[in-house]
């Protein structure tokens, strides 16, 4: 028993021994982490008096369970964190198909297949059968209609996107640079605009070579335009993660561990 524990902790020798080491080192480490989570969950249920809280409590720890263990990728690849990840999208797939199913497919296709007559609504899902011909050698021919046919309904409807999308940005581009009715924030603002407008078609104008200062100039500052706006996306979506993590955190500490209460200077 001592020889396989020395030996279970020692580095393997090679290259990467000391990796598989620490990584042996970290997993028993969450485990541990882990089973004090768990006896801690029991301890904060014990405390509550009433079943309804003890209930509620419980589904809590679960859900904080579940943060703790997807939060373990910070550490890096372990176990917990493929547990928890397959346990989230086995959830989501669920959900998905739960939603699909009634907020789509039931009002419909079923109901008007079901109870109203429509017998043709049983032609739809037997289309969608020929996808599966694509695993049998003989019959994989067949799913080529089904394949082409939502290939063109995908084109009309990204075509019908695509200009429902950008023809209000192109009408919205023209904006007045002068007028009686304009305040002067409202002037500086459109001229800003088709100034910025203006470089960054200069940046991707690339029919001739960009010898002339002038056009040069405006595809610099196109440019810096570019990496300003990028960089806002950029920090909005990183404040959106932090906004997650927040609110995991808050949650954490609120509403499962529920310090403000348990803590008289947190309230």
């Amino acid at each position: 028993m001592g020889e396989e524990t020395r030996r279970e902790w020692t580095a393997p020798e090679g290259e990467g021994g000391k990796e598989e080491a620490l990584r042996r080192l970290g997993n028993r480490a969450l485990l541990v982490s882990l089973g004090g989570f768990v006896l801690l969950a029991y301890w904060l249920i014990r405390q509550e008096p009433s079943a309804e809280e003890r209930v509620s409590l419980l589904v809590n720890s679960l859900a904080a369970l579940c943060t703790l263990g997807i939060l373990t990728i910070l550490y890096g690849e372990n176990r917990v964190y493929r547990f928890f990840e397959h346990v989230f999208i086995g959830v989501a797939t669920g959900y998905g198909v739960f939603i699909t199913w009634r907020d789509v497919l039931e009002g419909d296709w079923w109901k008007p297949l079901a109870y109203e007559g429509k017998w043709y609504w049983i032609i739809p899902p037997l289309l969608a059968l020929l996808y599966y011909t694509i695993y049998i050698p003989k019959y994989a021919w067949m799913s080529r209609f089904i394949i082409s046919i939502m290939f063109g309904l995908a084109a009309g409807q990204a075509f019908q996107g695509f200009a429902a999308e950008m023809g209000p940005q192109i009408t919205k581009s023209f904006k007045p640079l002068w007028g009686p009715d304009l305040s002067m924030a409202e002037v500086f603002n459109n001229w800003l605009f088709m100034f910025t407008l203006l470089c960054v078609m200069a940046y991707f104008f690339f029919s001739f070579r960009h010898r002339n200062r002038g056009v040069q100039g405006a595809s610099t500052l196109g440019r810096w335009f570019l990496m300003i706006a990028f960089g806002s996306i950029f920090g909005s979506t990183v404040m959106a993660r932090f906004s997650l993590f927040i609110n995991r955190m808050q949650f954490l500490l609120f509403e499962w561990l529920q310090l403000h209460e348990r803590l008289p200077w947190m309230r």
